[in-house]
């Protein structure tokens, strides 16, 4: 008898314990049913990032050659040299912020020149050949339009771009201010 009693306490032992486990695995699911909506959103979202970050490389993998290549470019040129060519073209202009728009000229911010008529400077750029190349030359690539962010060769890019426009800008600076005093004596 003893020992029936001691079965019929252990299978109703292993019946609760069956039963507390089954009421865990359905609280569980409960709890998991309203999340998995969140998961897949999730998956597909982490996948929309994977994508992103893959066309940004391409893009990047694209732009880098580029802008090697129009750093080396710039690294050639002198400033001193082409502003005498475009004072000799009987043009007075002044290169914006690495070809950006917004007549912040590099190298005259404490001039009356910084920020000044910036479609007048736009318009003279325009009429010579020479200026509307090196314009184009310190202007971002087309295709960084779709990039989301910047590679530290555009940075670099930018850097070498803004050297020269400074040093351009302040040769073209000295060539007016030279000017109006030859023409005051």
């Amino acid at each position: 008898m003893f020992v029936v009693l001691l079965f019929v306490a252990g299978c109703s032992t292993d019946s609760i314990n069956q039963e507390l486990g089954g009421v865990a695995t359905v609280s569980a699911l409960t709890v998991a049913l309203p999340l998995i909506p969140f998961a897949g959103a999730y998956h597909a979202i982490s996948g929309d990032i994977r994508k992103e970050k893959e066309k940004e490389r391409i893009i990047q993998e694209k732009l880098n050659p580029i802008y090697q290549k129009r750093i080396e470019m710039v690294k050639a040129r002198l400033p001193k040299a082409d502003a005498d060519q475009v004072w000799k073209d009987g043009v007075t202009a002044f290169l914006s912020a690495a070809g950006r728009d917004g007549g912040i000229y590099p190298g005259l911010e404490s001039t009356e020149f910084n920020l000044k008529d910036h479609e007048e400077n736009q318009r003279r750029i325009d009429s010579s050949n020479f200026l509307t190349y090196l314009q184009t030359l310190l202007s971002d690539d087309p295709l960084q339009q779709q990039a989301r962010t910047f590679s530290r060769k555009h940075n670099e890019f930018f850097d070498v771009c803004l050297n020269y426009e400074e040093s351009f800008n302040r040769e073209m600076y000295q060539r007016i201010q030279n000017s109006k005093s030859s023409s005051a004596k």
